[in-house]
């Protein structure tokens, strides 16, 4: 099975799994709050219902009470912050073994292939329609190939980046210089795609996570300081 469908797979269990979790948080943190709520607004009106001199007599009663709901919300909070803190620790966790899977795997021999078998370093800034005039028809097809499976590799890396599942500061420190050059040295090869399918949304989300990331790439050579880069990037659930 190639690293693409393990990744595409991997992908789905992890979406699913963080579905279910993001429902556990939020229905517990709901029910939480709205138990919390219901007995601070039963119990205010009923104080408010009772003689100024029972609670004057009661006085400690009251405080104790009151007590009580202001550590049951103390204690909410913290479980909650603790959940989001592991969700997100976990989303940081998954994103480096992912990555970690892809560079290690078929990825780099994919592009090791191009530059052994036909002479191509994609990463020196050769645009992909200047070095198709070098080859027959023939080694044009293994080529292309070639270049399908390796921008498929990078369109499941962004369709997850997309929809939150990874952390896309983390595939930035990873893939921007890949991303990137990528993105310039292949739009003819993605057009061509598109034509051939007749689908303009082939590799589209490939295409503008390179674009997003030249921008960031520019504004970190402009000296944007990168704690204000860092507000770009979207954040996984």
């Amino acid at each position: 099975m190639s690293m693409w469908h393990v990744s595409f797979r991997r992908a789905c269990g992890l979406r699913k799994g963080r579905a279910l979790l993001n429902f556990s948080m939020i229905t517990t943190g709901a029910l939480a709050v709205s138990a919390n709520r219901a007995f601070a607004e039963g119990l205010t009106a009923t104080i408010l219902a009772l003689p100024v001199e029972w609670l004057a007599a009661h006085i400690e009663t009251v405080l104790s009470v009151a007590g009580g709901i202001a550590a049951f919300t103390i204690s909410t909070a913290c479980v909650l912050k603790q959940m989001r803190d592991t969700q997100r620790w976990n989303v940081r966790k998954t994103s480096e073994e992912m990555l970690s899977a892809m560079i290690t795997g078929d990825f780099p021999k994919l592009m090791d292939r191009l530059i052994l078998e036909f002479g191509w370093d994609i990463l020196a800034h050769t645009p992909y329609d200047v070095i198709a005039k070098n080859f027959t028809d023939s080694q044009l097809a293994q080529v292309d190939v070639i270049l399908r499976n390796i921008l498929r590799h990078l369109e499941v890396i962004c369709i997850n980046m997309k929809n939150r599942i990874i952390d896309e500061e983390i595939c930035f420190d990873y893939l921007r210089s890949i991303m990137t050059t990528f993105h310039m040295n292949c739009d003819s090869f993605i057009l061509k795609e598109r034509k051939r399918r007749a689908n303009s949304d082939i590799f589209e989300n490939t295409e503008a996570y390179g674009k997003k990331w030249l921008g960031i790439m520019q504004m970190k050579s402009d000296g944007v300081p990168y704690e204000q880069l860092r507000l770009q990037f979207g954040i996984a659930k």
